[in-house]
């Protein structure tokens, strides 16, 4: 199925506000970006986040409403193999809006990654095309890597929801001697999920867990007062933070880096002080906090954490808080 995709750029240019032009007045935002008031796609999940060509790769979605998380929603699905000119600067080109639908609409989408995937969007150089001068490879992000875009068109109960997830393809190392480019096929470890190992209520008292991983069943939802500001803490297993090969381009040699993990924040109502918190490559801890504000209406308010490290790796929980007067 093609899609113009006018609707969707269309509300996603509304995200860029021209706030600014009332000279010597403060901007207004609107509402923070944890803020869920509507359906939207939180997260898009590649297993694993990060394959050869040909690989296949199982994507699944985390898609939420006011209401909680959506299971199975209807999403259609596509590989986009329109690589974006690299001197555009973005990781998605605009022609991923017009191909056709893959498969679904369908929750999942188990898509095999073109056998010239480092060709397309990786350090291989395309073969020039007849008339057009020569087109220079895609260039890595700092840690390496290179991507292909895949698109989730999710249809919910407010329309088409347009998301795209970037899958790290793995592709011989460019630029480097060959001892260099040797060790780098030799050692390097492609990307594993991260993986959320729980969410706790106030971490220093009555340590109420929100979620744990692999849970059969939610635990019963915590309890706070309507307008009280509680801690919460997200862990996650020591092995998310990983070690991995890259390519220095100031000493130009190969290097031992640790992931970076970020944490973004989603509720249904209240308030967090921070809408994304996390870790530096440098840091060791496996956990981050951030405090959470009640709203001042008591009910049943949904939480969402969506956990990434810098290579691509994506994984996702949800939890509910009984707000009380």
């Amino acid at each position: 199925m093609k899609r113009s995709g006018s609707k969707t750029l269309a509300t996603a240019s509304l995200l860029i506000t021209a706030a600014f032009v009332v000279t010597g007045c403060k901007p207004d935002l609107g509402a923070p970006i944890s803020l869920v008031t509507g359906p939207r796609v939180l997260a898009i999940r590649g297993t694993p986040p990060e394959a050869g060509e040909s690989a296949s790769v199982l994507y699944d979605a985390l898609t939420v409403d006011i209401g909680g998380t959506v299971p199975a929603p209807a999403i259609n699905w596509a590989q986009c193999l329109v690589p974006n000119p690299p001197a555009n600067g973005n990781d998605v080109s605009s022609g991923c809006l017009q191909i056709p639908d893959d498969a679904g609409p369908a929750p999942t989408f188990t898509a095999t990654l073109p056998a010239n995937d480092c060709t397309l969007f990786g350090p291989e150089t395309p073969p020039p095309k007849k008339g057009q001068p020569p087109t220079r490879p895609a260039d890595a992000d700092t840690t390496g890597g290179y991507y292909q875009p895949i698109r989730a068109v999710w249809t919910s109960d407010a329309g088409d929801q347009l998301s795209f997830a970037l899958e790290r393809i793995l592709c011989p190392l460019a630029n480097a001697p060959t001892d260099d480019a040797g060790k780098y096929a030799t050692d390097y470890v492609p990307n594993d999920n991260p993986q959320l190992a729980d969410l706790v209520l106030d971490p220093a008292g009555t340590a109420t867990p929100l979620f744990t991983a692999s849970q059969s069943a939610p635990p019963s939802p915590g309890t706070v007062a309507a307008g009280q500001t509680v801690t919460l803490q997200v862990d996650w297993s020591p092995a998310s933070a990983e070690t991995f090969l890259v390519w220095d381009v100031v000493s130009l040699s190969l290097v031992m880096q640790q992931e970076s993990l970020r944490l973004s924040w989603f509720a249904t109502a209240g308030q967090f002080a921070h809408d994304a918190s996390g870790r530096g490559n440098t840091e060791t801890e496996t956990f981050t906090q951030n405090t959470w504000t009640a709203p001042e209406t008591p009910g049943p308010v949904y939480l969402w954490m969506v956990l990434r490290d810098n290579r691509g790796g994506i994984d996702f929980g949800a939890a509910e808080i009984d707000v009380t007067q």
